[in-house]
């Protein structure tokens, strides 16, 4: 079973056809993530060069917390789907399509970026 992480997503700078994680530009810092993502996207980070970080510090605080009973909300997810959707209609000016779920934002948050 996986466990949520905190880890921040780097995208590789690109280097004779593939990428290099030396100069690499955060994306996203801090995210809630399941761990197995994390390592699917960190294999295959010669071909998207995008990779994740973790921070154990933050993690442990998160579970420590989440233990003591402080801080209980609603369960996380693997990302702020919310939070995806702002960050759409900030850099395209258009609402997402309804049935987008956390992988197609993303995808499109790049595109735009990019």
């Amino acid at each position: 079973m996986s466990r949520i992480v905190v880890a921040s997503l780097y995208k590789g700078f690109p280097e004779n056809g593939g990428f290099n994680k030396e100069g690499a530009k955060l994306v996203r810092p801090n995210m809630k993530i399941m761990e197995d993502w994390v390592n699917e996207v960190n294999a295959n980070f010669k071909h998207n060069g995008e990779f994740y970080v973790i921070d154990e510090e933050a993690t442990q605080e998160r579970l420590d917390s989440m233990n003591s009973g402080v801080d209980k909300k609603e369960p996380e997810t693997d990302l702020d789907l919310e939070a995806l959707k702002i960050e759409y209609k900030e850099l395209s000016g258009v609402d997402p399509k309804g049935n987008w779920g956390v992988k197609k934002l993303t995808e499109e948050i790049e595109k735009l970026k990019n």
